[in-house]
């Protein structure tokens, strides 16, 4: 008898997963362009493209950082140095007081460097006295929240064997291992060119199969939400995320980057429907399921291209070279949040990002409130000129924290749609892709849209 209820609550189980996941399906029907012509290859942009789409270049209004460098080395270095030396070959009388100008010299530019610049902002708040940041969440909503389960028994795993560290084959070894001795089987389709894994998620049969996998990074798996979405069929196959690339954003708010882990918790079989955010620009759509970045942060990887010599020391260095000259870009910005209430913003910008899980980069937990099936999506701002230098730098040395959310120097929102506007075309970010746009973009939340295997218990990493 207990048996036999065990089994009836499987079932119920079962069907609830199928109910809810056809559910999704049926509602996503025009949500992706299906061959968009948005995305950009930076390496290979001509120079009349740079021009139409304002790809920036690196050394942009130099005058005012480079008069202040001046200024601070000639007082703290050049000036007392030649003093000094003038000294070493003049009367004793004569030498006291060219050492005497070079120690003043050298004390007025210490002075402005340490009390009238940011330096000390910097200082404090990015190395020394880092705030605690808050505490590790689950990406999931607890409450009110459906966590259904499917057996799993036949899995398609896309491989991008060129994502990130490229062990993509290495990384379906491990895999392949888990799932063989969870009874799974597996049949491989391996990735050749990029945009492959979206057609494949767009094209691909999944009619024998219990969930369609990805193991690369974040680009991949953006490829394949966006391919899935463009189906024409309503097939509800849930997705299954493993982490193969050099950042791993989207499975850090999953909660672990340990590729065992990631298997395992796809063979479980618990499905998640999580939020997607469509992007509209240039009468094309896709979708995001990571971050959407302007500004400094959606300019910085066309920006170090030409620095590949640095590895990725090089996105880095330019933040801190574009911060240190002043980047600013005049937005207008439309928002409507959980209420329905309009927010309208216009102003100078530094960057702005829109984030639906709580990471981007390498592990930076820049949205650490963000919950991937809420229904908002997480807005932030961070205002040229009202910050100083020193904070903009001491902002990215506490973001893998998440300790950047008390700054007084960031506006946060969270929001159900958003309009930015832009002086004219260029180039932003999604998901660590580099997207051309007209000027105007649209992003609007789109509730648990994408059905996933994952654990809705686990916690958000935290570096």
């Amino acid at each position: 008898m207990a048996s036999e209820t065990l089994l009836k609550n499987i079932d119920t189980t079962a069907m609830a997963a199928e109910v809810a996941l056809s559910k999704v399906k049926s509602e996503t029907s025009g949500l992706v362009t299906k061959v968009p012509h948005v995305y950009v290859d930076i390496t290979n942009l001509s120079p009349q493209v740079k021009e139409e789409f304002n790809v920036p270049v690196c050394c942009e209004n130099t005058g005012p950082f480079c008069s202040m460098l001046w200024f601070c080395l000639s007082f703290t270095f050049i000036l007392p140095l030649i003093f000094y030396l003038f000294s070493l070959s003049a009367d004793v009388l004569t030498a006291n007081s060219l050492q005497t100008i070079s120690v003043v010299l050298l004390i007025i530019g210490t002075l402005y460097c340490c009390c009238l610049t940011s330096f000390p902002s910097l200082i404090k708040d990015g190395v020394l006295c880092i705030p605690k940041g808050p505490a590790n969440t689950s990406a999931w909503e607890v409450s009110d929240s459906k966590n259904n389960k499917q057996s799993v028994k036949k899995l398609k795993v896309i491989v991008n064997p060129h994502a990130g560290v490229k062990a993509g084959k290495s990384n379906l070894s491990i895999c392949k291992d888990i799932w063989e001795n969870m009874g799974i089987a597996v049949e491989v389709i391996e990735t050749t060119h990029a945009g492959h894994c979206r057609t494949i998620a767009m094209e691909e049969s999944l009619d024998d199969c219990d969930a369609l996998c990805a193991i690369g990074g974040d680009g991949t798996l953006h490829e394949l939400c966006n391919g899935y979405l463009a189906r024409d069929d309503e097939d509800s196959t849930p997705l299954g995320f493993l982490p193969g690339g050099s950042g791993n954003s989207i499975m850090a708010g999953f909660g672990t980057w340990d590729m065992a882990e990631a298997a395992k918790r796809i063979g479980n079989g618990g499905i998640c429907l999580m939020d997607a955010i469509e992007v509209s620009t240039m009468e094309e759509k896709i979708v995001s399921i990571n971050t959407i970045c302007f500004g400094l942060l959606g300019q910085i990887g066309s920006v170090a291209e030409n620095f590949r010599c640095l590895g990725p020391a090089r996105y880095n260095a330019v933040a801190v070279g574009k911060i240190m000259l002043g980047y600013k870009e005049k937005v207008v910005i439309s928002l409507e949040d959980a209420d329905g209430k309009i927010f309208q913003l216009e102003d100078h910008y530094l960057a702005i990002f829109i984030n639906q899980t709580q990471h981007f980069g390498k592990g930076l937990r820049c949205a650490p409130t963000a919950l991937v099936d809420d229904g908002l999506m997480d807005f932030y701002a961070i205002k040229a000129g009202s910050v100083t230098r020193g904070d903009q730098l001491a902002m990215l040395q506490q973001m893998p924290t998440g300790s950047h959310m008390k700054h007084p120097g960031i506006y946060q929102k969270q929001c159900k749609s958003c309009t930015i506007t832009l002086p004219g075309p260029g180039i932003f970010v999604v998901d660590g892709e580099n997207v051309k746009h007209n000027g105007k973009i649209k992003m609007i939340c789109r509730k648990n849209k994408v059905p996933v295997l994952a654990d809705r218990g686990s916690l958000a990493l935290q570096l």
